[in-house]
């Protein structure tokens, strides 16, 4: 039995006399699940690094398509609708997990690294970030299983310590740090249509969100959802000059950091133990993914370019995913060959890619979306040929 099997958990549940006070707290739950799930190592540190390269004219690119993507999912989407994506497509979405689980693990390292361990050498630095990793990973692991209503609360108390970070930020530095960025506009304006795309299309396969709109009683969550995480990217921007908030704030920011990688971790490691697979355990997969997250972690090994690196897959090979499993049609599979086809098509421009997120070539990021977008459309509709000349005629 999948997790999408059972309907009592696809239908709203009715309200009447004390019993809406507990539907509008359970859609406000959902929202403020989502916004925390989403909010992990792109939400709280691309802001940063988009506002150093493009002033704040860069954490609007970032901010704007970002939380429309997010918000508008619940409204693209229905529980049925949902129901048959997860159904279709659960292996994409747990290698999307996966990568999530990656990123997150990794993170955690290279920020021990930045931000506690900053003035201290390799070999010296290996174990103390080797056990902050694996402390909080467990922490995540530990928890990933809990149920939904467990997970509602835990959203809900990191909203409050974000809220809570918010106000001391803004008390202590006045406000917002002025940026100008090092970067032009024109190569802001180059970069835009990939982060746009990234943000608009990788949401549908987040399988917490699916999780969300179908035990929701209300698709509103996604509204709730797109509010709560602008204040999130407004206090993760309000952390922009580590000078204006000085050293005894930072820890407090990392405090946050951790509060929200932990959150993601666990629910994703939770999805990829309740999404159906075939030859591969969950725990495997869990496994591989922590291993390989704490290596990429490691001082020698983790710097930016491997943060932008891992930031590629959510702009390359997800949405390329999305938009051919759209143009075929969300309720089928998508056929080996178009799967082929997307990791080649994929591999082939991520030397673009690289050369675009890492070296600030974004001229040639155009070409990455243009053919993101059309390689999306037409290996799309090669599965849905595909599919439609196999099966068979009366």
């Amino acid at each position: 039995m999948t997790q999408d099997s059972n309907p009592a958990t696809d239908s709203a549940p009715t309200t009447s006399g004390h019993g809406m006070l507990k539907t509008g707290a359970s859609v406000v739950g959902w929202g403020l699940y989502c916004a925390s799930s989403w909010t992990w190592s792109i939400g709280i540190f691309l802001p940063l690094l988009m506002i150093t390269l493009w002033g704040w004219n860069g954490f609007w690119v970032f901010a704007i398509p970002n939380v429309l993507g997010c918000a508008a999912f619940g409204y693209v989407l229905n529980r049925r609708r949902s129901r048959a994506m997860v159904n279709a497509h659960a292996p994409a979405m747990r290698w999307f997990s996966f990568a999530t689980v990656v990123y997150q693990v990794f993170f955690i390292a290279w920020a021990t690294d930045m931000f506690i361990l900053d003035d201290t050498q390799w070999p010296e630095v290996a174990w103390p970030i080797l056990g902050t990793t694996l402390t909080l990973v467990a922490c995540a692991a530990a928890i990933a299983l809990r149920g939904d209503l467990f997970w509602r609360w835990f959203a809900a108390c990191a909203t409050i310590a974000a809220v809570i970070l918010f106000a001391i930020l803004v008390d202590f530095t006045g406000g917002w740090a002025e940026a100008t960025g090092s970067e032009t506009n024109r190569s802001l304006l180059a970069a835009a249509p990939i982060i746009a795309a990234g943000f608009l299309l990788t949401p549908y396969l987040d399988a917490t969100f699916h999780r969300a709109l179908r035990h929701s009683p209300s698709r509103h969550s996604f509204a709730i959802f797109g509010v709560v995480f602008a204040f999130m990217l407004a206090c993760s921007a309000a952390a922009f000059d580590p000078d204006a908030i000085g050293p005894y704030l930072l820890p407090a920011v990392f405090i946050q950091w951790i509060i929200q990688l932990v959150f993601t971790t666990g629910v994703h490691l939770r999805e990829i133990a309740a999404l159906p697979h075939r030859r591969i355990g969950a725990s495997l997969v869990c496994l591989v993914a922590i291993v390989l997250g704490t290596t990429l972690g490691l001082p020698g090994i983790a710097e930016e370019s491997v943060y932008l690196g891992l930031l590629g897959l959510y702009a390359i090979p997800f949405p390329i995913y999305v938009i051919a499993a759209f143009r075929a049609g969300i309720e089928r599979k998508l056929c080996l060959k178009a799967v082929t086809a997307i990791l080649i098509l994929s591999a082939a421009l991520a030397p673009l890619g690289w050369l675009g997120f890492v070296d600030r070539k974004t001229d040639l990021l155009l070409i990455v979306v243009v053919l993101v977008v059309v390689g999306g459309l037409v290996i799309g509709q090669i599965s849905r040929n595909w599919g439609n000349s196999a099966r068979p005629t009366t």
